[in-house]
């Protein structure tokens, strides 16, 4: 049994987690914008974080309440991270954004090289 007491959350305005009943978790559930932390294309990645209003596992004792996912163009999950805190999935989501950016510029570069030596055989 989880040691966090209660089952329901909802993500106020300023973005603190309080305790709600199964109607405000549902409700906030069917709106996105209240949820969403944020999300970003990065290439043909879409990097999406969430307040998901149940929790998801405990880290600790506290409820995991956040999750970011990262799907690829036919909807697949790349990976993924969850999170207690909104801090912590604003800081996950913006260090998935990083990684993903810096494996493009790095794939960039290789195939900018590769070409360069083609043009110079």
């Amino acid at each position: 049994m989880s040691s966090y007491k209660n089952y329901y959350y909802k993500l106020t305005k300023d973005k603190q987690i309080v305790p709600a009943t199964m109607l405000e978790a549902c409700e906030q559930m069917n709106n996105l914008e209240a949820r969403l932390v944020g999300r970003t294309t990065v290439n043909d990645l879409c990097i999406s974080t969430v307040f998901l209003t149940i929790p998801h596992g405990s880290v600790k004792g506290k409820p995991l309440l956040f999750e970011t996912l990262v799907f690829d163009k036919a909807g697949n999950e790349v990976a993924g991270n969850r999170y207690t805190n909104y801090e912590e999935a604003l800081e996950g989501h913006n260090k998935f954004i990083d990684t993903y950016r810096k494996q493009s510029r790095g794939f960039f570069s290789r195939l900018l090289y590769i070409l360069k030596q083609l043009m110079s055989s």
